[in-house]
């Protein structure tokens, strides 16, 4: 037997308010793993192992060098990677245009190198 079940979700801004926020049902219980991304912004090592739910179209995250073991999939809406610092995907500093709806940014056995897929 199944039952139909509606869930409905939260958006609720950080507190540093730079648009970065994580989703909620509608108990207010934090969806662990999936971070909505509503604005342009460098990727940071809390984001490791996280889905960025881009909310906004056209958005931009960039990979700056440092990050360490770094990888996350990627809710996308229009979302171009872009590196920074000497940071390089698929073995260029060009940015990456994801052309499918998840894609995921995976790490290299190189230090600052990055597998963009989707």
């Amino acid at each position: 037997i199944c039952f139909p079940v509606t869930i409905s979700l939260q958006y609720k801004k950080d507190v540093a308010g730079i648009g970065n926020g994580q989703l909620y049902d509608e108990a207010g219980n934090l969806l662990n793993g999936v971070l909505a991304v509503t604005e342009s912004r460098n990727f940071t090592q809390s984001d490791n192992g996280l889905t960025l739910d881009c909310t906004t179209s056209g958005l931009t995250l960039t990979a700056p060098a440092g990050l360490v073991n770094f990888g996350c999939a990627i809710i996308n809406n229009t979302t171009t990677i872009a590196f920074s610092g000497g940071a390089t995907g698929n073995g260029a500093t060009t940015s990456i245009a994801l052309s499918s709806a998840v894609g995921a940014i995976v790490p290299t056995s190189t230090a600052n190198a990055y597998k963009v897929v989707g």
